[in-house]
C-alpha cells in the first residue's frame, strides 16, 4: 500500500537518492527547505513516516525529532547518519525518542528499501536495543535481562536467515536479515558485551558481501555468516550461564 514519506536533509542530493528509493517502492515521498517548516507541516498533516539525516538547514535531527515527539508522539522516524551513534546516545534515540530505524550511511537501497517496507507495514515491527517493560536502569542492565533480550534477539536474526538461505534471491528477505542483525548490533554494543558485538560486526559485513556479490562469493559469504552465528550464540550461551550463577 502506498505510504507518505517526508525525507528530511541539509544535502539535497541525498534526499533526492532516498526520495527515489522510495518513489521507485510505490510510495509518495516530499521534502521541505527546513525543520521549521516541516514541523508546521506534521502540526496539520502528518506522513505515515518521517525519515531525517544528521543535520537539517536549522537544526541538528536530534532537536528536530525531539521537537516533533512534542507534537506528534506516534509518528514512525527513521535516521540516517553518517556515523553509528554511542551506545548512551543509541538508547535515548530507540528508547526516548521512540526512533523505529537507524541506518548508518552510505545508504544501501536493496537494503533500506525492504526496511522501510517491513516498518510500514508492521509498525510495531523495529529494532529495540533497551529492555522493554521496565523503567529501572538496574533492572535493565541486570545479566538475566542481558540475556533474555539477546536471545531473544538472536532468535529473530537466525529466523530470518534461515528464510534467506530458502529464497537466497528474495532481496525483501535479505533486508529483513539485515534488520534484525543490526538490532542484535546495537543492544551488544549497548550492553557493553564487547566479544559477542565483534561477532555480530563479522556477521553484520558478511551479510553486506552477501547481497553486494556474485554468486562464489555469496557461497564464502555464508560459510562467515554461519559461523559468525555459531559464535554469537556461544557468547549469548555464555552470558546466560553467568546470570544465573549471580
Amino acid at each position: 500500500m502506498k505510504k507518505e514519506i517526508l525525507v528530511l536533509d541539509e544535502d539535497e542530493n541525498f534526499v533526492e537518492t532516498v526520495r527515489s528509493i522510495f518513489d521507485g517502492r510505490g510510495h509518495d515521498s516530499y521534502t521541505c527547505p527546513t525543520g521549521s517548516e516541516a514541523l508546521e507541516i506534521l502540526r496539520k498533516t502528518p506522513p505515515d513516516l518521517v525519515v531525517v539525516g544528521d543535520t537539517l538547514c536549522d537544526m541538528d535531527s536530534i532537536t528536530f525529532v525531539s521537537k516533533l515527539r512534542e507534537i506528534r508522539n506516534s509518528t514512525q522516524v527513521v535516521l540516517l547518519p553518517n556515523a553509528w551513534p554511542v551506545a548512551e546516545l543509541y538508547k535515548t534515540l530507540t528508547k526516548n525518542l521512540r526512533i523505529a530505524i537507524i541506518s548508518q550511511r552510505p545508504i544501501k537501497p536493496e537494503i533500506l528499501g525492504p526496511q522501510i517496507d517491513a516498518l510500514l507495514a508492521n509498525p510495531s515491527n523495529r529494532p529495540t536495543a533497551q529492555v522493554d517493560g521496565s523503567d529501572s536502569a538496574h533492572k535493565a542492565c541486570s545479566p538475566a535481562n542481558s540475556a533474555g533480550l539477546l536471545a531473544k534477539t538472536l532468535f529473530n536474526v537466525s529466523n530470518s536467515i534461515s528464510k534467506l538461505k530458502q529464497h537466497p534471491s528474495d532481496l525483501s528477505l535479505a533486508g529483513d536479515a539485515r534488520f534484525h542483525v543490526e538490532s542484535l548490533n546495537a543492544a551488544s554494543e549497548s550492553l557493553n558485551f564487547r566479544t559477542l558485538h565483534s561477532e555480530v560486526q563479522t556477521l553484520l559485513s558478511a551479510l553486506e558481501i552477501y547481497t553486494m556479490t556474485d554468486q562464489p562469493v555469496k557461497e564464502k559469504a555464508w560459510l562467515i555468516i554461519d559461523l559468525a552465528l555459531r559464535n554469537a550464540q556461544k557468547e549469548i550461551d555464555t552470558i546466560a550461564q553467568e546470570s544465573s550463577s549471580l
